[in-house]
């Protein structure tokens, strides 16, 4: 799959000219050169637009906070084997009452859901070696920021800095 230049340009494109990339570009079309797209494969082809939004930005690491990644977190540290996985859990009756007023999303239906991403997000990260997964809890994030800011740097193997 995505053997071909051309293929890897075409999802390369397809990805930039999504919204969230698109405006993390400053609103402009994703130019990437065809040595950037020289590795086959899908990871490779999300590996090379996320290095350019990053290099752009003048960072040193690239992320996706997409919560649905969540579900997914064992086929993403296949595609990724050097990727390392934040699972930040907000308590289940927030998330229900944001969802609720955020979307019209009944809350029952919101908490049934959070409680099965969640498990199955925990359940993934679990299975992977030391070192690749972390769970926080979003209220111990807002309560303690300090405290919980420095154990993830710690575990990105980052600096931390107030």
């Amino acid at each position: 799959m995505l053997n071909t230049l051309e293929e890897r340009r075409l999802l390369a494109r397809r990805i930039g000219g999504e919204k969230p990339y698109w405006q993390s570009n400053g609103k402009r079309n994703l130019e990437l050169r065809d040595v950037e797209l020289g590795t086959p494969g899908f990871s490779a082809v999300v590996d090379a637009v996320f290095r350019k939004l990053m290099t752009g930005s003048g960072k040193s690491r690239w992320c996706d906070k997409s919560p649905i990644n969540t579900q997914h977190i064992a086929a993403l540290a296949q595609a990724f084997p050097d990727a390392q996985f934040l699972h930040i859990i907000r308590n289940g009756r927030d998330a229900a009452q944001s969802f609720h007023r955020r979307w019209g999303y009944h809350p029952l239906h919101t908490i049934t859901r959070w409680r099965n991403v969640v498990e199955e997000g925990c359940r993934q990260g679990a299975a992977l070696p030391a070192g690749r997964y972390m769970e926080l809890y979003y209220e111990r994030l807002t309560t303690h920021p300090r405290e919980v800011m420095s154990a993830v740097c710690d575990f990105l193997r980052v600096p931390f800095h107030e």
